[in-house]
């Protein structure tokens, strides 16, 4: 995951970057601290907005805020299906995202409703 947000930080763009990260469900008893770790990292980061989602993905939330990153710019969402709902309410035509998480996330689900964005404002 760290990896995959150095990437996307990496990226030329004039656009906002944004993350949308659900849970790392493979890490064993080792969960709630990796996820403190990853929103320890993600609160060093220069996004414009991280999303997480699941149950997990809410100690990224909590950590990334504790350590600076402004809480006007995280959203959290219980599950991938209340994400699919609203989540075009808060990402733009053209911006650059990161779907990251496990599998099991099914986070594949937000591909449609992210690009109904970009067709709905086409059209406009």
């Amino acid at each position: 995951m760290q990896a995959a947000l150095k990437t996307l930080l990496e990226l030329p763009t004039d656009v906002r970057r944004i993350a949308i990260l659900g849970d790392m469900r493979e890490l064993g008893d080792s969960s709630d601290c990796l996820h403190k770790e990853m929103g320890q990292f993600v609160s060093s980061l220069d996004l414009d907005l991280l999303i997480c989602i699941g149950e997990k993905s809410s100690l990224i939330a909590e950590e990334a805020a504790d350590n600076g990153f402004l809480r006007e710019k995280i959203i959290h969402y219980p599950t991938t299906a209340m994400a699919a709902v609203s989540i075009s309410h808060h990402i733009r035509r053209g911006d650059l995202v990161l779907l990251k998480g496990s599998r099991y996330m099914s986070l594949e689900k937000l591909v449609a409703p992210l690009s109904m964005i970009e067709a709905r404002r086409a059209a406009s």
